[in-house]
C-alpha cells in the first residue's frame, strides 16, 4: 500500500501553523470524501502521512472537472453556514478593501528592493495601474466594507489556493482536492478571483464565465458580492501580477535553485518567463477595462 509523507517547511518554529492547519482542515471534510484522509501526523517531526490518491494531474478542463471544483466550493459554503465551527481565517485573507491594497503594498515594497533594471521597469507600470485601481476600487467598493471587515456571515471555508493545480483526478474519475495548509474563513470573492486569474488555471473564456455565473449565486445572501466583486477583480488580478515576480525575491531563488540543482536550470530565461506572464495579466486587466466581465 502506497502512503503519501508530507513534511511541512517552518519545522523550527514551535507552533506548527501549516501542519496543524492542514490536519484540521482534512478533519473538518473528511465526509466530503473529497480529501485524502489522514493516517498520521506528529507535531514534533511536522510532518504527517496522508492517504495516496492514485490518479493523474488535470491537463485539460472538461465541464466535468469544472462541476466538480464548483460543487466542492458549495460544499465548502454549506459547511460553513450550517455550522458554527470556530476556525482561523485563511492565509492572507482580505475581509475588507483595505485589506486588499495592504497586502499589494506590501508585495510592491519588497519587489522594489531588488536590485533589476528590467523588474523595476515593469514595477513602474504596475504601480501606476496600481494607483488608478486603488482609487476605482475606493470609489465602488461597498462602502461599510472597505475599510471594516466583513461581517462573519458572508465568509465561506476557502483553501486559499484552490484550484486544478492542487487536485488528482482519480482511477474512478473523480477530483479530490488537496494542500490544505492555508485552509481557513475568507471572503468569496476573494475565492471566486484567485481561481479566475491563477496562472496556473487554464480555463477557456466560457468556463470562466461559468464558474462565475455559478457561483456568485451560492453566495445570493450577500447582496453587495458583485459590487465587490467588480470593485476588487482587478486589484486580485494584480496581486498575482506581483506573486509571479515572487522568484526575483532572495528566499524564492534559493529554493529554485534547490528544486533543479540536479538540471542546468537558466535562471535569467526563467525571470523572462515570469515577467512575461505578469505582464500578460497587465494586459489583460487593461483590455477589460479594469472590470471583471465574467458576471453581469
Amino acid at each position: 500500500e502506497f502512503l503519501i509523507l508530507k513534511e511541512y517547511p517552518n519545522s523550527q518554529i514551535v507552533d506548527k501553523p501549516r501542519l496543524k492547519n492542514e490536519i484540521k482542515a482534512l478533519n473538518l471534510l473528511n465526509k466530503t470524501n473529497k480529501v485524502p484522509k489522514i493516517i498520521y501526523n506528529d507535531q514534533e517531526l511536522n510532518i504527517s502521512i496522508l492517504e495516496y490518491i492514485d490518479g493523474r494531474k488535470i491537463n485539460k478542463i472538461t465541464s466535468q472537472n469544472l462541476n466538480d471544483a464548483m460543487f466542492f466550493i458549495e460544499v465548502l459554503y454549506k459547511i460553513y453556514s450550517e455550522n458554527n465551527i470556530k476556525f482561523e481565517l485563511a492565509t492572507e485573507a482580505c475581509l475588507s478593501g483595505v485589506d486588499l491594497l495592504n497586502q499589494i503594498n506590501k508585495r510592491f515594497v519588497k519587489l522594489k528592493s531588488v536590485e533589476n533594471k528590467n523588474l523595476q521597469e515593469l514595477l513602474e507600470k504596475l504601480l501606476e495601474l496600481n494607483s488608478v485601481l486603488s482609487s476605482r476600487a475606493s470609489k465602488l467598493w461597498p462602502q461599510d466594507n472597505f475599510k471594516k471587515n466583513l461581517s462573519k456571515k458572508y465568509l465561506t471555508f476557502s483553501p486559499s489556493d484552490f484550484g486544478f493545480h492542487n487536485s488528482i483526478l482519480n482511477k474512478n474519475n473523480e477530483l479530490k482536492f488537496i494542500d490544505f495548509e492555508y485552509f481557513g474563513a475568507d471572503d468569496p470573492v476573494k475565492l471566486i478571483s484567485d481561481f479566475l486569474w491563477h496562472p496556473g488555471m487554464k480555463l477557456s473564456e466560457k468556463q470562466k464565465i461559468t464558474f462565475a455565473s455559478r457561483i456568485t449565486k451560492v453566495f445570493d445572501n450577500d447582496k453587495f458580492l458583485i459590487q465587490r466583486l467588480n470593485a476588487s477583480f482587478s486589484l486580485y488580478g494584480l496581486r498575482w501580477a506581483l506573486i509571479i515576480l515572487n522568484d526575483f525575491l532572495g528566499e524564492k531563488m534559493i529554493r529554485l535553485h534547490e528544486v533543479n540543482q540536479n538540471n542546468r536550470f537558466d535562471y535569467e530565461n526563467h525571470l523572462k518567463v515570469q515577467m512575461d506572464k505578469s505582464m500578460k495579466i497587465y494586459d489583460n486587466i487593461i483590455s477589460n477595462k479594469m472590470e471583471c466581465n465574467y458576471v453581469k
